[in-house]
């Protein structure tokens, strides 16, 4: 006699065919020799819809300590194939201090070597007298200034800052 039966076993919920990906991952020292990983983060729906309206080509990452606890994060944007501009880049409150965000710019400027890039560029927000410092120290060589009073009252100013990879 011949068994018809069809069994299953799986995970309940499991699509079946779909694999994920591993995170594109990047390792880099800070200052005191600690360990960071700088994980490329999934872009949300939102991220995508302003991706497509906009036409620019941004992503998140996000910087982890060696206990897995978010330390600072950076988002970069792939202007064209020549430049990466650095959109945005933090550092969690207890972390400041600790080499984190020039770890973060380090990989940042890794990334855009990866991707081609021949030079990666900033606006650094004129109240962050940190990161002008964090970028001076990594040789980003001052471009120009926005002060309109605009910019002034949101941001305190902006310094165009640019590096040649």
């Amino acid at each position: 006699m011949i068994n018809n039966d069809l069994y299953h076993h799986g995970i309940k919920g499991m699509r079946w065919g779909v694999r994920k990906k591993p995170a594109k991952t990047w390792e880099t020292k800070t200052k005191r020799g600690e360990t960071i990983t700088i994980t490329k983060d999934k872009r949300s729906a939102i991220g995508n819809a302003i991706q497509k309206i906009s036409g620019s080509n941004f992503d998140n990452y996000t910087a982890r300590n060696k206990e897995g606890k978010k330390v600072g994060s950076i988002q970069l944007d792939l202007k064209n194939k020549d430049e990466m501009n650095v959109i945005w880049m933090d550092t969690k409150n207890g972390h400041k201090g600790k080499g984190y965000a020039t770890a973060v710019l380090k990989t940042g400027e890794r990334i855009a070597k990866e991707m081609g890039a021949q030079k990666i560029t900033a606006e650094v927000v004129g109240n962050s007298p940190d990161m002008l410092h964090i970028t001076d120290k990594r040789g980003y060589v001052r471009k120009g200034e926005i002060k309109t009073q605009e910019v002034l009252d949101a941001w305190g100013g902006l310094t165009l800052v640019e590096k040649r990879l």
